[in-house]
């Protein structure tokens, strides 16, 4: 399945991830200037991700090494060929969607 993008250029939301209904704190914010989005992912007071743009087909979760890191892979992607590179639009729109994929522990 995919998380569900709010229509708005910051938002936070309480997510499940992984396959131990862990709740993990979702921040997604848009950068004008280098007109990206920027993830960060918490639980507690731990960070697993911060800043991190969001890049078609790229593991948001590639480079965190926390403990309280989930098992699962999160894939931005796009059934759309004719898309090259994420921006504002095609996040709000759907037409990339952040797919949560569990993986093994």
């Amino acid at each position: 399945h995919y998380i569900a993008w709010q229509n708005e250029p910051h938002w936070i939301a309480n997510i499940t991830l992984g396959d131990k209904n862990s709740y993990y704190q979702f921040i997604a914010s848009w950068n004008n200037r280098s007109e990206a989005w920027h993830i960060t992912i918490k639980q507690d007071e731990a960070i697993i991700i911060e800043g991190v743009s969001l890049v078609l087909n790229v593991n948001l979760l590639d480079m965190a090494s926390s403990k309280k890191m989930p098992n699962c892979m999160l894939i931005p992607s796009s059934d759309n060929s004719r898309i090259e590179r994420i921006d504002f639009e095609n996040v709000i729109k759907a037409d990339v969607k952040l797919y949560h994929i569990v993986t093994e522990d």
